[in-house]
């Protein structure tokens, strides 16, 4: 069942999470879903039920800007927004928590496990990219999904061919709802954060998940980021999954959050 909690996380700042519990009431750990450019929460209605009947409670903070949740956007850092996290899992649950971020939410998962070492147990980090440049094509039509003057269609189609692997084009996958003006600070949230030290995540243990037709975040950024923090990094490459690896192959995602936890 979910229930949405609403907490004042700083003077002008107000965070809405839904919440979820195990069908086990005793659950002995937090994972905090954090989602990707321009998304909310919702994000993880595919993987919720995974994980609750697997035994664990998860929290699903709507980012500034989205679902009911506030506070300014104008030059807002990824400090600013892990701090939204680390206040909203403060305030709901006991640490330390594991935190899965996705996309431009892996990005806010590393800052906050930087920032917040006692909060952060294990990351999660999915469709992780940032090392590896893009084509500048993809970056076009990432552009275009927030296009407000573009039709729908448009959109759409421009979502799929930056997000969805080619062989699971077509197949009637839903774009997930989003919010244009996030996406536009939170594309600008990294260059305007001065602290760079967030990119190795802290201390904590973390997997990396990625899709091998990803075109946003090449497969090998996750290699790339393993070769840099050692054995604190274990990396799974999904065989024909795009960007969108969440709604392409949640199952088999969710498989792969579940038995590395559980290790």
């Amino acid at each position: 069942m979910t229930t949405t909690r609403t907490i004042n996380v700083a003077d002008g700042v107000t965070i809405t999470c839904l919440v979820d519990q195990p069908a086990d009431a005793e659950a002995h750990t937090t994972a905090v879903l954090l989602p990707g450019n321009g998304g909310d929460g919702t994000q993880y209605d595919v993987l919720v039920p995974h994980l609750t009947s697997s035994g664990f409670r998860t929290l699903r903070p709507h980012p500034r800007g989205a679902a009911g949740s506030a506070g300014p956007l104008n030059g807002v850092t990824l400090a600013d927004l892990a701090d939204d996290v680390a206040a909203v899992s403060d305030a709901l649950v006991e640490l330390p928590v594991v935190v899965i971020g996705r996309a431009f939410g892996n990005r806010v998962a590393r800052m906050l496990a930087t920032r917040r070492p006692d909060l952060v147990d294990r990351l999660v980090l999915m469709s992780a990219g940032g090392l590896v440049d893009v084509d500048p094509a993809i970056g076009i039509l990432h552009r275009r999904m927030f296009d407000r003057t573009a039709t729908e269609a448009d959109r759409y189609e421009a979502w799929e061919a930056v997000n969805v692997a080619p062989v699971n084009r077509g197949t009637g996958l839903r774009r997930p709802r989003s919010w244009p003006d996030l996406a536009v600070a939170q594309m600008r949230a990294p260059d305007a954060t001065s602290d760079g030290g967030w990119w190795t995540g802290g201390s904590a243990p973390m997997l990396v998940i990625q899709g091998t037709e990803d075109r946003m975040a090449p497969v090998a950024n996750g290699h790339l980021l393993a070769e840099e923090v050692g054995d604190r990094a274990t990396v799974v490459d999904l065989p024909d999954v795009g960007h969108a690896l969440l709604l392409e192959r949640h199952e088999a995602v969710a498989a792969t959050i579940v038995t590395w936890l559980r290790t």
